[in-house]
């Protein structure tokens, strides 16, 4: 993976690379049925070691969230085809994502060399760049207590639901948003 780094790469990326398997060795377990050895869970040990080794070495605490970040996500990228939109969206809008997909390019090189997924995450992030802005929600809570919706828990689920339906695309506008708002909570 180090060898496969361009030349022009995010200063945090080749510690990603390093640091991103870490836990493999602590978590590996050997399925009794098949003898195959897993490593369930990796990511979020891992993500805990590197984060404590950074630490040790006093990285800015900023480049190391950012790498534990990648570490904490890498092996969601295995599922990104089988995702919902919202979901995708979320990803996608990441401020870390293209340090995220940078390794996750790396780690397929240098592993099976399949960029299948690499290749439809760049599609994705493509096609939403040429879509409109959507990362403001289109309403707040002021919004929804306006409309008549209660402060609570009730509240904080509409706004969650509202936000899902944003980033797959079924509102659009706020005024789309007043109306399901308007349906969901019957105000």
């Amino acid at each position: 993976m180090l060898e496969k780094l361009p030349a022009d790469a995010n200063e945090s990326l080749p510690w990603a690379v390093l640091l991103h398997d870490i836990a493999k060795p602590v978590t590996a377990e050997r399925d009794a049925a098949t003898g195959k050895i897993h490593f369930y869970g990796h990511e979020k040990v891992g993500a805990d070691m590197a984060e404590k080794i950074l630490q040790r070495l006093r990285f800015p605490k900023k480049q190391t969230e950012e790498i534990v970040t990648c570490i904490k996500n890498h092996m969601q990228f295995k599922d990104v085809k089988q995702m919902r939109k919202a979901t995708l969206r979320r990803l996608l809008m990441r401020e870390t994502f293209p340090l995220e997909l940078e390794l996750h390019r790396l780690d397929c090189l240098g592993s099976f060399g399949d960029l299948e997924h690499f290749n439809f995450l760049l599609e994705q992030a493509d096609e939403l760049k040429n879509q409109p802005a959507i990362r403001p929600p289109l309403l707040t809570g002021n919004d929804l207590i306006e409309l008549g919706v209660a402060p609570g828990k009730k509240l904080g689920e509409l706004l969650h639901e509202l936000r899902e339906k944003q980033l797959a695309d079924e509102i659009k506008t706020p005024d789309e948003a007043r109306d399901w708002v308007k349906k969901s909570a019957q105000v």
